[in-house]
């Protein structure tokens, strides 16, 4: 049962077994959850977005165990965590209207900008990578979500 839970919460409820981009698909359930907790206040946000993080390292590291391989793409509660990250310092996530929808443009720049981070390991993300267990999992998408916050918040300040 213990691996069961171990599993369920790196692989981001299952997310992490889909067998096109997992990592996508922790990105999105991580615009998901960010786009759900947008409203509480930030030091709330902060907190969840905290423990998560906190918790990610020694799930990922058990996770890397049970599924012996090191950093396998099942696990994407590094990326859920490091999207978090990326968008809990915005109050207004600028919905724009297109057609009948309105959707919320900074969490889909989060979401772009977050991939694009995660893909390309920009240093130090790249070196965080050779961290032991967990560590090395969690803190490169750390930092991804420190430059996705960023470069969104530039793209803000200068539109």
């Amino acid at each position: 049962m213990r691996n069961f839970i171990i599993k369920s919460f790196a692989t981001g409820l299952g997310g992490g077994y889909s067998p096109i981009f997992p990592g996508a698909v922790g990105v999105l359930e991580g615009v998901i959850i960010a786009y759900w907790i947008y409203p509480l206040p930030f030091l709330i946000k902060c907190l969840i977005t905290l423990i998560l993080i906190v918790i990610a390292i020694p799930i990922s590291t058990k996770a890397e165990a049970l599924f012996q391989e090191k950093d396998p793409h099942k696990i994407i509660i590094d990326e859920i965590g490091g999207v978090m990250l990326a968008t809990i310092w915005f109050r207004n996530p600028g919905f724009v209207s297109i057609g009948s929808f309105s959707l919320p443009l900074l969490f889909i720049w989060a979401l772009l900008l977050f991939g694009l981070f995660d893909a390309l390991k920009p240093f130090p993300a790249n070196v965080s990578q050779k961290l032991p267990g967990g560590w090395g999992v969690v803190i490169d998408d750390v930092i991804a979500g420190l430059y996705t916050a960023l470069a969104v918040y530039l793209i803000i300040v200068i539109h």
